[in-house]
């Protein structure tokens, strides 16, 4: 997908994983203020939140040349215990 200039975003050329039930498994980009680094997010273990799916944990990677994250450094986790809607 090829966001326009108009939508904020860290990188305008970004790639989606969808799983069959249309979940967020993989999102693949480059990191513009970052020289054009490949990074590949993982989004796991998704939970109901009032009706809201939302992946628990996302595991950011850099991406090598073959399309394979470099899956020995974790560059940035994020793990979601409580989320509170309102």
């Amino acid at each position: 997908m090829t966001f326009p200039p108009s939508v904020a975003t860290h990188s305008p050329q970004q790639t989606f994983y969808l799983d069959e039930t249309g979940l967020l498994r993989r999102q693949d980009y480059s990191v513009d203020i970052m020289g054009g680094t490949g990074s590949t997010n993982y989004a796991t273990e998704p939970r109901d939140f009032g009706g809201l799916i939302v992946p628990t944990k996302r595991r950011i990677y850099d991406r090598q040349p073959d399309n394979r994250p470099n899956s020995e450094h974790v560059t940035v986790a994020v793990d979601i215990h409580t989320l509170a809607l309102s």
